[in-house]
């Protein structure tokens, strides 16, 4: 069974079982903040959670969230005051733990039901904070992908294959490994083509791809580990 994400830059078809992108939740989280325009437009029928200082993005972008998670030390007084004047249902937890606030949003996401998390604001900021959300989203129990207008990344793991519709042309395309190799990685219709390739984490060998000449439609399939597909439309 076939499963679609549908972003503004792009549309990725998954031939699997366990991905589920259909009714995604929606983490605005807080790195780099989203542009105002594609917020609104990815938030349309979605439901939309805050995390943190993604509650001043939810609010400057005029989105009213479903729920706030987090521990205030990042959101705004002015954000804050805002989510409990409208009586936004509230995870509020303490600034001192060992669990950063994306990580608990991610975890009550998956206790809410929801198959799938698209998390925006992901991008940007702190490395420590990228880093930590990047291998929470590719090892989490439900599908993850991280996007905002300039980049996306979504991952791929054991058997799984994507085909990946560009609607913007990207300035970069990189397979990147999430454990600590990837076996069996195939590629088509990308500038350097892989074939049953092995990619390691230890050395990334599969950065700044671009799509086949007059190719829209690139497509990655891997047979073990979690692969990352990472597309840059601006840097």
């Amino acid at each position: 069974m076939n499963t679609h994400l549908c972003l503004p830059e792009l549309t990725a078809t998954f031939a699997s079982q366990t991905v589920g992108f259909e009714r995604p939740c929606l983490l605005v989280i807080g790195g780099r903040p989203p542009e105002r325009a594609w917020l609104r437009r990815i938030a349309h029928h979605r439901t939309v959670w805050a995390v943190d200082r993604g509650l001043g993005f939810c609010r400057e972008s005029g989105i009213l969230p479903a729920r706030i998670i987090g521990d205030g030390d990042s959101a705004t007084k002015k954000a804050w005051t805002w989510g409990e004047a409208l009586a936004i249902p509230m995870d509020r937890f303490p600034p001192e733990k060992d669990l950063t606030d994306t990580q608990l949003a991610i975890r009550i996401a998956n206790d809410a039901g929801f198959a799938a998390a698209i998390l925006t604001g992901a991008f940007g900021g702190r490395l420590d904070h990228a880093y930590s959300t990047a291998f929470t989203a590719a090892h989490a129990p439900i599908s993850c992908v991280l996007a905002d207008a300039r980049e996306t990344m979504l991952f791929l793991r054991d058997g799984e294959h994507a085909t990946i519709t560009c609607h913007a042309h990207p300035i970069a395309i990189s397979l990147l490994p999430f454990s600590e190799q990837v076996n069996d990685v195939r590629t088509e219709h990308l500038h350097w083509t892989l074939q049953n390739a092995v990619l390691s984490q230890d050395e990334p060998a599969a950065v700044s791809n671009v799509l086949e000449s007059g190719e829209n439609t690139f497509s990655v399939s891997i047979g073990q580990g979690i692969l990352a597909v990472y597309l840059c439309w601006a840097e």
